[in-house]
C-alpha cells in the first residue's frame, strides 16, 4: 500500500563523505633515505658530466695541438721554398747578367774579372739547380699538402673526392703545349687577390690561387731558360770568348723571360703568405663560449 507523504515533509539528503587517513610522518630515518637516493644520483651524473667534459677538453687541446702544428709546418714550408727558388733564380740571373756584360767589357781588366766571376758562379748554379730539380716533386707535395690544402679545406675534401682528376697541370703538360713564358697568360694577376682565378688553356687549366700552380709554372719556364742559355753555361764552363756565342743568344727575350720568372717569384712569395697568413686564422684558439661549446659537444 502506497504511503502518502504529507505536503510539508521533504525527502533527506544523504551526504558520504570520504575521508583518508592521515599519512604517516616520515621519520629522520626516511628522510635520510632520501637525501641519501638523490645524492647518490646527483654523484652520478656529476660523475658522468665530469668525464665527458674531461674527455672532451682533451679532444679540443689535441686539436689545438694539431693546429699550432698546422702553422709551424706551413711556416717551415714556404720559408723553405722561398728560400730555395730565390737562391736558383739569383744563380741562373747573376750567371746570366755576368756573360752579357763580357760581351762587351769595358777593357781587358773587366773581362779578365767576369770570366773569373763566371766561373766561380757556374758550379754553384749547377749545384743549386740540380738540387731543386731533385727535390721539386716532395716541394709540390708540400705545398699543396701544407699551404693549399691547410689553407682552404674545401679544396681537400674536393681533391680527395675526385681523386684528383681535377687537377692534371704538371710539367709534361706544359712542355707538350709548348707553354709560352713570355705571355700575358702565363702571369699571376698580381697584386690583387680577388683578380686571381682560373686561366684556361686547350689542354690543362692553370689555377692562380692554388701555390703548387704557382711552383709548376715557376719551374717550367726556369727549366726552359736554362736550357736556352746553353751558350752562357759553355762560357761560363770553359772561359771561352762571350762574344763568339752570343751569336747563339736572343739577349732580348731572355732578360724578358728571367723578369717574368723574377714576378713569379713574387706572386709565389704573396700567395705564400696569404695562405700562412689563413692557415692561423683557420687555427686560432677559440674564445672561452665556444672552447666550453667544444668541450661539452666535443665537435668543432
Amino acid at each position: 500500500m502506497a504511503t502518502q507523504l504529507d505536503g510539508q515533509e521533504r525527502p533527506r539528503t544523504f551526504r558520504i563523505e570520504l575521508v583518508q587517513p592521515p599519512s604517516p610522518k616520515k621519520t629522520f630515518a626516511d628522510r635520510l633515505k632520501d637525501i641519501g637516493v638523490i645524492g647518490i644520483v646527483g654523484a652520478l651524473l656529476a660523475a658522468l658530466f665530469g668525464t665527458v667534459f674531461q674527455y672532451s677538453r682533451w679532444l679540443v687541446e689535441q686539436q689545438l695541438a694539431r693546429n699550432a702544428d698546422d702553422f709551424k709546418i706551413a711556416t717551415h714550408t714556404f720559408n723553405t721554398l722561398a728560400a730555395d727558388l730565390a737562391k736558383a733564380q739569383t744563380l741562373q740571373e747573376t750567371l746570366f747578367f755576368t756573360y752579357d756584360s763580357a760581351t762587351s767589357p769595358a777593357n781587358p781588366q773587366q773581362l779578365k774579372f767576369l770570366r773569373k766571376r763566371g766561373a766561380d758562379i757556374y758550379p754553384l748554379y749547377e749545384e743549386q739547380r740540380l738540387a731543386l730539380r731533385q727535390k721539386m716533386d716532395s716541394l709540390l707535395f708540400d705545398v699543396q699538402r701544407h699551404l693549399d690544402w691547410a689553407s682552404d679545406p674545401k679544396s681537400r675534401d674536393f681533391t680527395a673526392a675526385t681523386g684528383g682528376s681535377r687537377d692534371p697541370l704538371s710539367y709534361g703538360k706544359l712542355k707538350r703545349a709548348d707553354f709560352d713564358c713570355l705571355s700575358k697568360r702565363s702571369m699571376p694577376h698580381f697584386p690583387d687577390e680577388k683578380l686571381l682565378g682560373v686561366e684556361k688553356f686547350d689542354s690543362f687549366d692553370v689555377d692562380w690561387r692554388s701555390i703548387k700552380h704557382h711552383l709548376i709554372v715557376y719551374n717550367y719556364c726556369f727549366r726552359q731558360i736554362h736550357d736556352q742559355i746553353e751558350a752562357v753555361r759553355v762560357w761560363a764552363g770553359l772561359s771561352g770568348d762571350a762574344d763568339m756565342q752570343a751569336a747563339a743568344l736572343d739577349i732580348e727575350k731572355l732578360k724578358q723571360k728571367l723578369d717574368n720568372n723574377v714576378q713569379r717569384l713574387n706572386g709565389i712569395s704573396m700567395l705564400g703568405l696569404i695562405q700562412v697568413e689563413r692557415v692561423r686564422e683557420l687555427n686560432t684558439p677559440p674564445g672561452v663560449l665556444n672552447f666550453l661549446r667544444l668541450a661539452v659537444t666535443g665537435s668543432s
